[in-house]
């Protein structure tokens, strides 16, 4: 997400709304933070309030897995069971830890996440 570019809440509304339609709530959505570089020096980075309120917006339009990207310890990375709300997956960077899987399931309420994984606990 960019600063002044795609970062408002019609874009993020219409983005969420676009994947939902044509790609089906459970399809990931990874809001990333942007750092200015080259060209784009002169743009903030992405104010994290603004990831989280991508967040919301993606789950309001009926996503069920949005993740926020490239802000190191921040909970929106986690994998969270839609129905239960249970913490699944945890990540921190690259590294994965099985929380509650049973495979594909969620440990807790047995939902299908939809979830291809090697994680070992």
């Amino acid at each position: 997400m960019i600063p002044t570019i795609n970062d408002d809440d019609q874009s993020l509304r219409g983005i969420a709304a676009w994947i939902v339609a044509e790609l089906g709530a459970e399809t990931p959505w990874h809001v990333t933070r942007f750092v200015p570089y080259l060209e784009l020096m002169h743009l903030p980075s992405t104010r994290i309030r603004t990831l989280e309120r991508a967040i919301d917006l993606g789950h309001e339009a009926g996503l069920d897995f949005v993740y926020l990207g490239n802000v190191a310890g921040h909970a929106g990375q986690d994998t969270v069971c839609p129905s239960c709300h249970r913490l699944v997956v945890r990540r921190s960077g690259q590294t994965l830890e099985d929380v509650a899987l049973r495979g594909r399931y969620c440990d807790m309420c047995g939902r299908d996440l939809n979830i291809r994984s090697t994680i070992k606990r």
